[in-house]
């Protein structure tokens, strides 16, 4: 009632005038709160300083280990990408190395091909002169060999004349000895001669 009685009153001094608040009646909890307040207060202050003192602590601890396992990352990275490099690079030299032996091997054998080609080349070119000499030999040869056969007919056929000539005088001989001997038979034999 003194409550509306004041409230009245504001009303009756002016409607501009503000209202007042009356301040909060306290409670058995709020004077616990404040008991509490004064005698754990101090200490609750201490844990919440140090509570902050190790969140900063952690906070701080929790960057350096980030900053440790970023560097140790990094690190394990660049070991990474170097060994891969490493790597790439041993086997571009080994892929380089193997080129430089396949075109060596290429080389030799085209080298090999060339000189089996020249050594092909000059053996045919021997076999050719030594088939046209040996032809030209055995031309030479059988020249050679006609002529002398020719010559060899030659004597022979003469050689056959004559012995012929020989021959025909002989037989010339006989048959005169024999009209020779006829005659002498007749002439002995009166017989004979009508034989």
């Amino acid at each position: 009632m003194a409550k509306q009685s004041e409230t009245e009153a504001r009303s009756a001094e002016g409607e501009d005038a503000a209202p007042t608040i009356d301040p909060p009646q306290p409670t058995p909890e709020s004077h616990m709160e404040q008991l509490r307040h004064l005698l754990f207060g101090e200490q609750m202050r201490e844990f919440r300083a140090r509570f902050d003192e190790l969140d900063e602590r952690l906070s701080a601890e929790l960057g350096r280990a980030r900053e440790e396992q970023q560097a140790s990352a990094d690190a394990l990275g660049a070991l990474i990408r170097g060994e891969i490099q490493r790597l790439g690079d041993e086997q571009q030299r080994e892929h380089e190395a193997r080129q430089a032996a396949n075109q060596s091997v290429l080389d030799q054998v085209q080298a090999l091909s060339r000189d089996l080609g020249a050594r092909l080349d000059a053996l045919q070119a021997a076999l050719s002169d030594e088939s046209e000499a040996r032809e030209a030999s055995l031309a030479s040869t059988a020249s050679e060999l006609t002529e002398a056969m020719d010559e060899r007919i030659r004597a022979l056929d003469g050689m056959l004349r004559e012995e012929g000539d020989r021959l025909q005088e002989q037989k010339t001989g006989r048959d005169e000895l024999a009209r020779l001997f006829g005659e002498l038979a007749a002439r002995l034999d009166p017989d004979l001669r009508g034989a």
